[in-house]
């Protein structure tokens, strides 16, 4: 037992010490001035996003002041997607039937997603317009409001991931076993008070644009009276889990809720058909590039989540001689979490079938997800060049007064159907075509 305790990894300790920057960044800045001591540069707590700036397919769509280059971006992958799927011996989906899957929705799914929410606001609010008194659930949630609110991961979900990290990695059944039901509701309630505290600045923010002066200063007295209740019935606002000091179950419980109740899945529903295609594919290579393709069509918001949710996981799982879950057993546990399907839909499949395919599609990205996520960046790299290279061209054609064409841009082919019609009546056959192709407007 000794043996295997000094074999494992070494568990992140918590030493209360600001985090400092990492040797080799150190060693690089040493190498351009002597000088420096790398004890003083230390660590602040960056986005996420921003620790993964250099990754394409993390970062090819966050950038909206390219929306153009994105887009095509995105459907040139949605284009390749409906190619291997329908080109695969055995056919993996027809093309008729995953166009629509991986085509990027017309409507905001937010519209659809806020008429479930359940607002959060005191009984004897008067106010009924659009800068009503209201805060963000935190659970039960959508990740573009979770987002739009932190333009990060939450606060609470990192502090649950470092309390795991320090304390959980070795606890036998971490994630399987769950807390008990009473200390996962009080967190859960002291992180939405957190929350609710901490938007108090924001909503005063919301009620000084208002312009009549009455209204606007009843609604500031108002929320003042909310910030005044809150610390009233919760002193200490800020939670620390290290001085709470729950079990490492009931941390793991919270965390894990956390995407069970959130109102659109991880993966989302739309696309629950191509992720669970991937467990019917045999060769990893093909397994990796479609999988890596799929990663690309996901929102922004759900791409970042997922990432960082494979990364935790995979330490997890690096621990599995102690904790006993190995990638197969967290696939099972986060699975029926965040790879589900609408159940108003009838499927011929036994639901018992689907969540083992949907399991083991899980347990596949967490053994594989930097590979993956690689393999997507260097597509992204690839597709841009290629786009730019297009209007480089279109732009010297032009330049020298040629009739050159103005636009360009991948998407679904809104004529195919008429097209494929006119040459069926003319009889003459042409070579198959996906049905996302490159489109040029004259």
């Amino acid at each position: 037992m000794e043996d295997k305790i000094n074999s494992a990894p070494p568990i992140l300790e918590d030493d209360n010490k600001e985090k400092l920057i990492s040797p080799q960044t150190a060693e690089n800045i040493k190498s351009i001035n002597p000088s420096f001591h790398p004890q003083k540069i230390q660590m602040e707590n960056i986005p996420y996003i921003v620790k993964h700036q250099d990754m394409k397919s993390l970062t090819y769509d966050y950038i909206k002041c390219k929306p153009r280059l994105s887009s095509e971006c995105r459907s040139q992958v949605a284009s390749e997607v409906v190619q291997m799927l329908d080109d695969a011996t055995p056919k993996l989906m027809r093309a008729s039937e995953s166009t629509p899957l991986v085509a990027e929705s017309g409507v905001s799914i937010l519209k659809r997603i806020m008429k479930k929410l359940k607002k959060n606001k005191p009984s004897d609010n008067k106010f009924e317009n659009d800068l009503e008194y209201q805060t963000i659930n935190l659970f039960g949630s959508h990740l573009d409001i979770i987002y739009d609110r932190y333009k990060d991961i939450p606060p609470f979900l990192k502090q649950c991931e470092k309390y795991i990290l320090e304390r959980g990695l070795k606890k036998q059944g971490i994630f399987r076993i769950s807390g008990r039901s009473g200390d996962i509701k009080e967190l859960k309630h002291k992180f939405q008070v957190e929350s609710d505290f901490v938007d108090i600045g924001r909503q005063v923010d919301i009620a000084s644009k208002i312009k009549d002066e009455k209204q606007r200063q009843e609604r500031i007295n108002f929320i003042k009276d909310e910030k005044r209740r809150l610390q009233k019935e919760n002193p200490k606002m800020l939670v620390s889990l290290f001085e709470l000091n729950p079990s490492e179950s009931s941390v793991a419980s919270v965390f894990k809720l956390f995407f069970r109740e959130l109102i659109e899945p991880l993966f989302t529903l739309r696309m629950y058909k191509l992720w669970i295609v991937l467990d019917d594919i045999h060769d990893n290579v093909l397994k990796i590039k479609l999988a890596s393709h799929l990663v690309l069509l996901l929102p922004f918001t759900h791409r970042l989540m997922l990432h960082y949710l494979l990364h935790f996981l995979s330490i997890v799982a690096s621990y599995s001689n102690f904790n006993d879950m190995t990638s197969s057993n967290l696939a099972k546990v986060f699975g029926p979490s965040i790879l589900i399907y609408e159940e108003k839909k009838k499927d011929n499949k036994s639901s018992v079938e689907l969540h083992e395919k949907a399991n083991n599609v899980v347990e596949f990205l967490i053994d594989n997800y930097e590979e993956i996520f690689k393999s997507g960046s260097e597509l992204i790299m690839t597709i841009e060049t290629m786009i730019k290279e297009y209007y480089d061209e279109e732009e010297n054609t032009l330049g020298k007064g040629g009739s050159g064409r103005s636009k360009s841009h991948f998407s679904i082919s809104k004529g195919s159907k008429s097209q494929n019609k006119s040459n069926r009546n003319s009889g003459t056959d042409e070579p198959k075509k996906s049905p996302l192709t490159i489109i040029d407007d004259k």
